[in-house]
């Protein structure tokens, strides 16, 4: 390992390697892996607290002085092909088995170390190409892709309009980030590194938490201490292909050590689990959750509710067998199937509460659902097993969920299904604007 002191000899390594790549890719990784960068020969200490605007200034210092320009987040723009990436998505637009084998492998391990309820919501920052928002959208989850470049996303967007989750695009710079809503997960894949301001991000994401939702930062670069690509707490990465990427493209690449991410997280309130990358670079994951209390969704919404449909109402219907004459409650008596469903109502876009009362033996089990188009579109899914009410005022609450409405349509329902016996009856249906 060469260890570089100007950008000088910088510019005269990229040169080379530039070079080097008209005649192999091989060479060209071969020299840029031999090179790295002491950032304090270039423009000296940086102050000793990480978490500092003074500190995030010499990086952006640093930026400067490689680039040659100021940063922007317009310099995160990535030039593409769209027919060809069409054709060839990434990581198949490499024709590399290594690539493609390798990025198949992450896909697969973060989906599998999620493991996401139904109809899941998820938030991806920095979604790029889309890769996984395709995978996630497949599955029925919808997906909100942000992400400064308008190019980027009218690609996702014409990759995903025919796939079972809904997929929609927010242009936004990640640094001064402005989503409403909320989510069960919110992503960085490959993503938070390009962020000039993570701790102003990272201070935004709770209010954008569904109750239990977490955080998900997968293939970044989060390192051990003394690490040479990345010789301070947080900052520029200064490996040789991380200076290319930043010196020819202008992307801002960072890197963090483990210890301080994960200190600062704590600090702000997370609890964080790691899996290590295995095999393959791209596969650590860390996730990151705060206590179910901590979602400003956590308690049901205050005030009257926007429409109510009692048990009598004709628009419920059950599977149960009882009398309809005495039809001020649906009652289950150990049997299995949709004990409510209906009442076929009409929404429009927003999100919604939806709060089912009765009364339960305690655990029973059963599954509460929004559901439209027939039933054949589910928005939201919980697995209750009912337990103790947490206050007086709630004793008859038996589930309740949060779901958004993307497209308008004329027959939604809110159904409780029962898998398995269980004695639960349903007096009546709430349903709350948010």
């Amino acid at each position: 390992m060469r260890i570089l002191r100007s950008v000088e000899q910088l510019s005269s390594e990229l040169d080379a390697a530039d070079a080097a790549s008209k005649r192999s890719h091989a060479e060209y990784a071969a020299l840029l892996d031999q090179i790295v960068l002491d950032p304090r020969a270039v423009i000296g200490d940086f102050p000793s607290d990480p978490t500092t605007p003074a500190y995030r200034d010499a990086q952006l210092s640093l930026y400067q002085a490689i680039t040659g320009r100021s940063y922007e987040v317009a310099s995160e723009e990535t030039p593409f092909d769209t027919a060809r990436m069409m054709r060839y998505p990434f990581p198949y637009t490499s024709q590399d088995p290594v690539v493609v084998g390798n990025y198949l492998m992450t896909y697969g391990n973060l989906i599998k170390t999620l493991s996401l309820p139904m109809h899941a919501r998820i938030l991806e920052i920095g979604s790029g190409y889309g890769p996984l928002t395709y995978h996630l959208a497949s599955m029925g989850h919808s997906v909100t892709c942000v992400d400064m470049s308008e190019n980027l996303l009218s690609y996702i967007r014409a990759r995903t309009h025919d796939l079972p989750g809904h997929v929609e695009t927010i242009v936004s710079d990640m640094n001064s980030l402005d989503v409403q809503g909320s989510y069960d997960v919110i992503l960085f894949f490959e993503s938070f590194h390009h962020c000039a301001d993570h701790l102003g991000l990272l201070r935004k994401l709770p209010d954008l938490l569904e109750p239990g939702g977490a955080v998900v930062f997968a293939g970044e670069p989060i390192v051990p201490e003394n690490t040479p690509a990345v010789p301070y707490p947080w900052g520029l990465r200064v490996d040789g292909l991380s200076l290319w990427f930043a010196s020819r493209l202008g992307w801002l690449e960072l890197g963090f050590e483990d210890t301080y991410l994960h200190n600062l997280l704590e600090k702000l309130g997370w609890s964080v689990v790691r899996k290590p990358s295995g095999p393959v670079s791209t596969m650590g994951i860390w996730i990151a959750k705060r206590t179910t209390e901590d979602s400003r969704f956590a308690r049901p919404p205050a005030g009257a509710p926007w429409k109510v449909w009692q048990a009598a109402d004709r628009a419920l219907h059950s599977q149960m067998d009882f009398l309809p004459s005495l039809k001020s409650e649906v009652p289950a008596e150990g049997g299995a199937g949709y004990l409510l469903y209906g009442p076929y109502t009409t929404l429009d876009t927003g999100f919604y509460e939806v709060h089912w009362h009765g009364e339960a033996e305690h655990g029973s089990r059963f599954v509460a659902d929004v559901a439209c188009s027939g039933g054949t579109r589910i928005l939201r899914s919980e697995s209750i097993v009912s337990g103790e009410p947490l206050s007086e005022a709630q004793a008859t609450l038996l589930a309740r969920a949060r779901f958004k409405v993307d497209e308008p349509a004329a027959d939604f329902e809110f159904r409780i299904r029962l898998d398995s016996p269980a004695r639960i009856r349903i007096d009546r249906v709430e349903l709350h604007k948010c």
